[in-house]
C-alpha cells in the first residue's frame, strides 16, 4: 500500500549548475512510502520513481543510496493493527455492563487512548 509521495530532492550538484546557468534543469524524482504487508516479515521501504512526468524512461527501484545499511527496508510490527483492535473489542463487548457502571461509557465508545464519552464537558478559563 502506497502511504505517501512526494518529491524528492535533486541532486546539490546539478542543481547548483543548473542555478548557475550552465547545466538544464535536473530531472524530477519522486519518493513513494509503501508498506509491504502481505509478507512473513512486513516492512515499510521508500522506492525512488522517475524522471517525472512518467515515461518509458521512468523506473522504479529502492530508495536505499540514502542508508548506511545495504537495504532501506524498515521492519512494520504494526501490520496487524487492525486484528489487535479487533482482538480487544471482542475481550472488552462482554464487559460493557461493568466499564459503562465503571467509568460511563460502553467500550465501543473508548479506544486505547480513554474513553471519548457522549458527555459534554466545557472549559471555562479563569
Amino acid at each position: 500500500m502506497i502511504t505517501a509521495i512526494d518529491l524528492a530532492v535533486p541532486n546539490k550538484t546539478e542543481s547548483l549548475s543548473y542555478l548557475d546557468g550552465n547545466n538544464t534543469s535536473p530531472d524530477r524524482y519522486a519518493v513513494a512510502s509503501i508498506m509491504f504487508n502481505a509478507d512473513v516479515q512486513p516492512y515499510l521501504e521508500d522506492w525512488i520513481v522517475g524522471p517525472l512526468p512518467i515515461s518509458n524512461a521512468s523506473s522504479a527501484h529502492p530508495y536505499s543510496f540514502r542508508s548506511t545499511k545495504e537495504s532501506s527496508k524498515i521492519r512494520n510490527h504494526d501490520a496487524d493493527s487492525d486484528k489487535v483492535e479487533e482482538f480487544v473489542k471482542t475481550i472488552t463487548e462482554p464487559m460493557d455492563e461493568i466499564v459503562e457502571y465503571l467509568l460511563g461509557a460502553k467500550s465501543d465508545s473508548f479506544d486505547i487512548w480513554g474513553i471519548v464519552s457522549s458527555l459534554a464537558f466545557s472549559f471555562h478559563p479563569l
